[in-house]
């Protein structure tokens, strides 16, 4: 028990970074921007629906004792219910959910760069893309070699960073917009609100805010070097979702009330934001 609780090195801030690095992005604001006030309506539903019960059964098993043998995570947990040939299913397809999410945050970092520094080939030349995804790619996956130590500093940073103040800063830009007399592009009136579920396309486009709050289970495998894991990750998982449907609410809202949607783009949407904003 005593080497245990030496291994365990992740703070309830360094466990909730790594968690919320894999939830929150704020390169999914402008593709929630292009369902104008839905978007309001399809991250509420999503929450209550989706993101919720899966950080309740999350925490559950994740508490449960002799689930986190051999590294813990969706592995054990579906492996102890199901079999270990369902678990490597589970462990596998988040695998490639999260190998696909990473390639997408990669092409909104290229995409973000390539308007700051005025290089419209790192976001349109696939040739270039290509070579800086896998640079990005590397530099990050070399930067794991030091341990979960150095993993929970670079998320504390990244969320700091990339998440928590590029948002805090927009939303007040936003409030100053307003104040100061700013045009709002969408309009706020109930129709506008609730989207119209009698057509396919409607459904189709809440799957994408589903996918949005799709990962907040993957952080279980760490789970073992959480200090008091009963009660710090049960408490991360519901900050976390609180957090998120805020955060996307009411980033999503700020790039859809000022880029017209003509001149959206889904990978400098963003910066574009920032852009008006400031002009």
């Amino acid at each position: 028990m005593s080497a245990l609780q030496n291994k365990r090195t992740l703070t309830m801030w360094g466990f909730f970074s790594i968690t919320a690095a894999m939830v929150l992005t704020v390169y999914e604001y402008p593709t929630f921007a292009t369902s104008k006030l839905h978007l309001v309506f399809f991250l509420i539903l999503g929450g209550i629906f989706w993101f919720i019960p899966v950080a309740l059964y999350a925490a559950e098993m994740a508490t449960v004792k002799g689930w986190n043998d051999n590294g813990g995570g969706e592995f054990s947990w579906v492996s102890h219910t199901l079999g270990q040939r369902f678990g490597f299913a589970a462990i596998f397809f988040q695998w490639f959910q999260i190998t696909v999410n990473f390639c997408t945050m990669i092409y909104f970092i290229l995409g973000a760069l390539s308007f700051v520094v005025s290089w419209p080939a790192l976001a349109s030349n696939p040739w270039v893309k290509f070579l800086g995804v896998l640079i990005v790619f590397w530099l990050v996956t070399f930067s794991q070699l030091g341990g979960t130590k150095y993993t929970q500093k670079i998320a504390k940073f990244g969320f700091m960073i990339g998440i928590l103040i590029p948002s805090a800063i927009l939303f007040i830009l936003a409030i100053w917009y307003l104040c100061s007399g700013g045009k709002l592009l969408i309009s706020f009136t109930p129709h506008a609100f609730i989207p119209d579920f009698t057509k396919v396309t409607t459904l189709v486009v809440f799957v994408s805010f589903i996918l949005a709050y799709m990962g907040g289970e993957a952080s279980a495998s760490y789970i073992n070097e959480l200090k008091n894991p009963n009660r710090n990750y049960p408490l991360v998982m519901f900050i976390l979702v609180i957090l998120a449907i805020c955060l996307d609410t009411l980033g999503g809202l700020t790039v859809a009330s000022v880029i017209p949607q003509k001149e959206l783009s889904l990978s400098a949407g963003v910066v574009q934001a920032f852009n008006y904003l400031f002009i």
